[in-house]
């Protein structure tokens, strides 16, 4: 039974770091890369080498995120939704992450979190809300990059468009008020074992190797949209449907657990929106997190 429990623990937790991998998004600032002229219509490699080009450039950015989750327990269904907002600084890396998770009748959570580089190490602060403008503050340094890795939103954009190979153009639409090309397409699971060996998020939730190498030989297909925007290139939307992809994965880690089908991710989708950017000077971490005690693994 420990070791059943062990491995229910380790899928849920990749599936969690699969969310924090794909939930990096990035985008460009204005004057970036050029796709088709005026009034064509540009093919998918051109807006994503326009893309491309224009990653170089950024500098910093924000982002907010909407998580649905839907987990079936035996005979109880339980709602999770995650709302909030990520921002980012590119040089140095820093990311704040301010985050509501709503559980319906079990009540919701406030968590803010912080990720930086500090003095040739990598901290992690996370802070859950106790009181009003109160956290409870605790902080893991590392001198391992790929417990931040996953948080190099730049890096990880990059990675996402160098394997949009298989996208198409569904149509112009609006998104925020800016006309923005919607493309769709699928990432294999062959892209995605890619992805999280690159970003480290397994390494970062201390998944052991034989679960790990279970996880990314297991990885279903996963459907995305995104939006780019037609005027200046900018990847300003992102929707992800990772049911598929999530209940294969925990299903490929519990193939041997007597109660694998008592626990059953339902519904699992990522949307995120990029609001602004190259607009954050600098990210400053509260004091209260910066004396969080260090937490012991």
């Amino acid at each position: 039974m420990k070791k059943h429990r062990k491995k229910r623990l380790a899928a849920f937790a990749a599936a969690g770091a699969l969310v924090l991998c794909l939930a990096a998004c990035g985008t460009a600032p204005e004057g970036g890369g050029t796709a088709g002229g005026d009034g064509e219509v540009p093919t998918v490699a051109e807006l994503i080498a326009a893309a491309q080009a224009s990653e170089t450039e950024v500098t910093s950015m924000c982002c907010d995120l909407v998580l649905t989750i839907t987990i079936d327990m035996e005979d109880e269904t339980i709602p999770m939704t995650s709302t909030g907002n990520i921002d980012y600084t590119m040089d140095p890396l820093v990311m704040r992450q301010d985050m509501i998770v709503d559980m319906g009748e079990y009540g919701s959570t406030h968590v803010l979190s912080y990720a930086a580089e500090e003095n040739g190490m990598y901290v992690i602060y996370s802070g859950v809300e106790t009181g009003e403008d109160e956290y409870y503050w605790i902080k893991q340094t590392t001198a391992d990059m790929d417990a931040i890795a996953q948080y190099d939103a730049k890096a990880n954009m990059e990675e996402y468009l160098s394997i949009a190979d298989n996208f198409q153009i569904v149509g112009l639409e609006s998104v925020n008020g800016q006309d923005a090309w919607h493309i769709a397409g699928v990432f294999t699971g062959d892209d995605l074992s890619q992805v999280l060996e690159s970003s480290g998020v397994l390494s970062s939730v201390n998944i052991d190797t034989e679960i790990a190498e279970l996880l990314t030989n297991n990885l279903g297909d996963l459907p995305i949209d995104m939006w780019i925007t037609a005027d200046e290139y900018l990847p300003v939307k992102y929707e992800m449907d990772m049911t598929d992809l999530v209940q294969k994965l925990v299903a490929a880690v519990l193939v041997e657990d007597p109660e694998q089908e008592l626990v059953n991710i339902s519904q699992m989708h990522l949307a995120m929106t990029v609001t602004e950017i190259n607009t954050i000077d600098k990210i400053v971490i509260p004091d209260a997190a910066l004396a969080a005690a260090e937490l012991e693994l």
